[in-house]
């Protein structure tokens, strides 16, 4: 037989230290990939933090945006019906500046541009009718 290490009979030395020598290598290799792997793993844990601060942070922003979108609508409708109140009240105010004028026309007719007292305006309009 050729002697090898399944028949029973022992490797030679130098064959059983390069073995050694292999595990060796690949346990310090496999320690460093552990080390590695244990270092990505803290660093994919510190992302996630961040992430979930950043997340946390966007919430909060979609919130006060929400608000504050809320208020800008809130405003443009109370814009919208102080516009509206002011539009009735330039309408009640031409009216009033018309029926003014008019006034003041009827004033002019009657004399009362001149006139100093009521006693000096002159009868202007239908006559009354008369008791006869």
């Amino acid at each position: 037989m050729s002697g090898s290490a399944g028949d029973g009979e022992a490797m030679p030395s130098s064959g059983l230290d390069a073995v050694d020598r292999m595990m060796n290598q690949m346990s310090k290799e496999l320690a460093g990939k552990e080390k590695d792997m244990r270092d990505l793993n803290s660093m994919l844990r510190a992302r996630a933090k961040e992430l979930e601060e950043v997340s946390n942070k966007l919430t909060q922003l979609e919130s006060v945006n929400r608000a504050k979108d809320l208020r800008i609508e809130q405003l443009g409708n109370d814009l919208e019906h102080e516009k509206k109140l002011l539009q009735r009240r330039n309408a009640a105010l031409a009216d009033a500046q018309a029926k003014i004028r008019v006034l003041e026309q009827q004033i002019q007719r009657c004399g009362g541009g001149t006139a100093r007292s009521t006693a000096e305006l002159r009868p202007c309009g239908p006559s009354p009718p008369r008791d006869d």
